[in-house]
């Protein structure tokens, strides 16, 4: 072999080599960038699932303390008061049914007390919990709804109790004598008709009160399912411990007797029958 052979020889170990170390060297870091971009997803995941576990737990305190104070405002206030006018409308029909079964009997005493104390509306965290769902809790079906039927109800209970106001007002101004403001109050017939507003003000007041406590006992247990399914899903999946989310206990204020049953709210729940 002469030395120009022995030279070309020698080039093409040296670019083979060189072509060698370059491919080596390419999948070494084509594979070691996807390797740490593995990690960095796997990170983000981890922390964007905590984020939103600990969002959770947020809105549950947000939840209870919601449901909580509804259920003060109907032990203090809604329940008396429609307690109220059904005491008067059970004193009245006494009255009558006496008169009725011995007319020439005196009549019983009949001096009503009418509930007009002012119901002032509840101070909840209706919007921080709004946001809180919306912006950084990826809960559907259900317990989007149950969020929207608390706005609603808490919106519909403050104008229910702004009416309740003109209409102790109105009552006040006109000066009504026993009789007129027992039909009033009641919403009992007289010979003019029926004004029945105050009586239906009041069971409104009720009834969008009971719509507050039980929309935001549904939104809390459905939350609390969205984080045990979440966990449940990303338990394999993401290294070091996941923040804990505990059911909402109940129990406290199931002693009170004053959380609505599921049955008057059984057409809505139909619609997320499982």
């Amino acid at each position: 072999m002469n030395f120009p052979q022995l030279m070309d020889l020698a080039s093409g170990v040296l670019q083979s080599i060189a072509f060698n170390n370059f491919t080596t060297g390419a999948f070494g870091a084509f594979f070691g960038a996807w390797g740490a971009q593995a990690v960095i997803s796997r990170g983000q995941r981890r922390q964007s699932v905590k984020t939103e576990l600990n969002s959770i737990n947020a809105a549950l305190t947000l939840c209870r303390s919601t449901c909580s104070s509804y259920v003060n405002m109907k032990q203090q206030h809604a329940l008396p008061a429609l307690q109220s006018i059904e005491k008067v409308r059970a004193q009245l029909g006494a009255l009558l049914e006496q008169k009725k079964a011995s007319p020439e009997r005196p009549p019983l005493s009949f001096n009503p007390t009418f509930d007009f104390r002012t119901i002032v509306p509840a101070i909840v965290p209706v919007l921080q919990l709004e946001r809180q769902i919306f912006e950084k809790i990826s809960i559907h079906s259900r317990g989007l709804a149950a969020l929207n039927e608390l706005l609603s109800a808490v919106r519909s209970l403050e104008i229910a109790i702004a009416f309740r106001e003109q209409l102790i007002v109105e009552y006040k101004e006109r000066k009504l004598n026993m009789n007129e403001g027992v039909q009033f109050y009641i919403g009992s017939e007289t010979s003019n008709g029926t004004d029945s507003r105050y009586p239906d003000c009041v069971n409104g007041i009720n009834f969008y009160v009971d719509s507050c406590i039980f929309f935001s006992k549904i939104l809390a247990d459905d939350l609390a399912q969205h984080a045990t399914a979440l966990r449940e899903k990303n338990a394999g999946l993401l290294m070091g411990s996941l923040p804990k989310v505990a059911p909402v206990d109940w129990s406290p204020l199931l002693k009170t007797g004053l959380l609505p049953k599921n049955e008057t709210y059984s057409k809505w729940l139909e619609n997320f029958a499982q």
